[in-house]
């Protein structure tokens, strides 16, 4: 009985040592991992959601980026930014400027820029209206 009792406590210790040393050498999962695997899909965040603000270019994380490069993004009111898809639903190609004061429909998903620009996600653009 003892002997089965070490043993079963020498491979319990040894399972927590193997799991331990594997979670360590493998480094933390980061919430930013785990969104930008996601991205593959386009996981659903916010459904149906309705935000008020402006549009503008989307300030880039890196020094080094290319600021001519405007990812079209969008500031609530509240100061939430998000990165813009579908922009075609909205009407011809140019008709959002930078600038444009709109409240905006959609589905709020993972950005897939996330890496690049500090947004809480990106609108999949459904419907635009003039505010």
């Amino acid at each position: 009985m003892k002997r089965t009792l070490f043993f079963f406590s020498a491979f319990l210790l040894l399972s927590l040592v193997i799991v331990g040393f594997n979670a360590w050498r493998s480094g933390t999962l980061k919430v930013s991992d785990l969104r930008a695997l996601a991205t593959r899909s386009d996981i659903l965040i916010e459904e149906n959601v309705m935000r008020d603000g402006t549009v503008l270019c989307l300030p880039q994380k890196t020094a080094r980026a290319n600021m001519q490069d405007c990812i079209y993004g969008f500031k609530t009111f509240e100061g939430e930014l998000y990165e813009l898809l579908d922009i075609e639903r909205a009407g011809p190609e140019g008709t959002i400027q930078r600038g444009d004061t709109l409240r905006i429909m959609g589905d709020v998903v993972v950005s897939r820029k996330e890496k690049e620009i500090d947004v809480v996600g990106a609108i999949r653009i459904e419907r635009v209206q003039d505010i």
